[in-house]
Parts: structure tokens; C-alpha cells; sequence
């Protein structure tokens, strides 16, 4: 896509995007896990005890180590049941394996027992990773907590454990967009939001990319351009 095409979509949808800015969904993201992010020996989900209140969860070494990971914030205004999906936007014969953990308090890749709350690998059928709220763990109001977004292993012939996921919250939990780790604005992952997002995303949702499905509905539609352009013109 040339930059004067691109300079005609944004000025024929910048002004319904403003307006429907408002009504951008809060509570899905898109996550990449690339080359460059930190790393940790992740635990293991299988026969792992989710914390119902609180922050005691426990789990085993899983022996997956080396493994990259972001991490995203959420909290809920209401006390309710934890529901999340991450759902692999990369095509299954990559072999990317979405992996999650959720602690309370903080998060140290130097101590992942530590806080723990839950994890879990496929709940949502292979390869996508989900709480659902028949586990039972109750979120406090106002209080954050921490997405760990991982894969299943580094090791060789694991399938690559780097791809791009998109998060669904269930109930009234929202993101949050400080620290960095889940801006709808930056499409590219590089950091920051700029012009070059823009181009990258209508790129993309040409190419009809899952990545470009940013309201979570329906697949990859028109209401997306306005989503993501919402999105950016609010900035992170």
C-alpha cells in the first residue's frame, strides 16, 4: 500500500473512528512475543493448584526453560470470577504454543512460584490458552494483576516460541496501558505508537491477517479499521 492510499483511508475514516472511539471494546489486545523479549523457566500447568482468593497458587518446575514472555495488567471495578482467552493468531503448522500464568502483588521471572494465582496451556483447546470461569478465582476490585503471555517451550523442534496472540477478558475486567504490554495502537510491537502502525495495520487487514481482528467480532471486517483507528488516535 502506497502512502497516498493510505492518506486517503485515514481521512475518509478518521472522523468516525473519532467518534467511535468511545465505543472501542476494552477488553481484548493483541500480544507479540518476539526474539527480543525477557525470558523465564516457566512452571507447569498440569496438576498445578490455582489460588482461589489470593495469591497462593502452586505448581512444579515444568523443565521449559529459556522461554520468552510480556507481561500485561488487569483489573476489574467489581469483585467477579476470573475469565481470559488467548487465542494464537499464527497459522498451527508454525507449532506456537500460547502459554499463560496470572499472579497478584507483582511478578518475578526469577521466582515464578512466587504470587502465583494460576496457569494454563491449552483449556481452550490446542493451542489456545484460557481461565474460565468455572476455576473459581475471584478477583479483587481495583487491584492489579499480571498476564503472564509466554509459549510452551524454546526448546528445538517445539514448534517457534514466538507468535502473536489476542486476549479476551470476560466480565467487567479491562486492561490496563501502563506499563506498556497491551497497546491496541501499537500494531507493530515496536514500542511505540506512530504513523508507521497505521500503514501496518492496513497493510495487514488487506491481507485479511487475523492480527487485524481488533474488536474480537465477527472476524476481520470494515469496523476494525475504525477500531484500530480509535485506538490510535487515543494513543497509549
Amino acid at each position: 500500500m502506497t502512502t497516498r492510499h493510505a492518506t486517503r483511508i485515514i481521512t475518509a475514516l478518521g472522523a468516525a473512528a473519532c467518534l467511535a472511539a468511545g465505543a472501542i471494546a476494552a477488553d481484548t489486545c493483541h500480544v507479540a512475543l518476539r526474539p527480543t523479549d525477557p525470558l523465564w523457566n516457566r512452571p507447569k500447568d498440569t496438576n498445578s493448584v490455582a489460588a482461589i482468593v489470593g495469591c497462593a497458587g502452586s505448581a512444579l518446575d515444568s523443565q521449559n526453560n529459556a522461554v520468552p514472555y510480556r507481561i500485561v495488567k488487569i483489573r476489574t471495578p467489581v469483585a467477579e470470577f476470573l475469565s481470559l482467552t488467548v487465542t494464537s493468531l499464527e497459522p498451527p503448522a508454525s507449532g506456537f504454543d500460547p502459554f499463560i500464568g496470572v499472579y497478584c502483588s507483582s511478578f518475578n521471572a526469577s521466582g515464578p512460584l512466587s504470587n502465583l494465582v494460576t496457569l494454563d496451556d491449552d483449556s481452550a483447546g490446542w493451542p489456545n490458552a484460557a481461565v474460565p470461569v468455572g476455576r473459581n478465582i475471584t478477583l479483587t476490585p481495583n487491584t492489579d494483576y499480571f498476564l503472564v503471555v509466554s509459549a510452551y517451550s524454546s526448546a528445538p523442534g517445539a514448534g517457534t516460541p514466538f507468535g502473536r496472540v489476542r486476549i479476551t477478558l470476560g466480565g467487567a475486567a479491562v486492561f490496563s496501558q501502563a506499563p506498556a504490554g497491551c497497546c491496541k495502537a501499537d500494531f507493530n510491537q515496536d514500542g511505540q505508537v506512530a504513523v508507521q502502525d497505521i500503514f501496518d495495520f492496513l497493510n495487514a487487514w488487506l491481507a485479511v491477517a487475523p492480527a487485524t481482528d481488533i474488536d474480537g467480532v465477527n472476524g476481520v471486517q470494515v469496523a476494525d479499521i475504525f477500531a484500530f483507528l480509535g485506538a490510535w488516535f487515543q494513543g497509549c
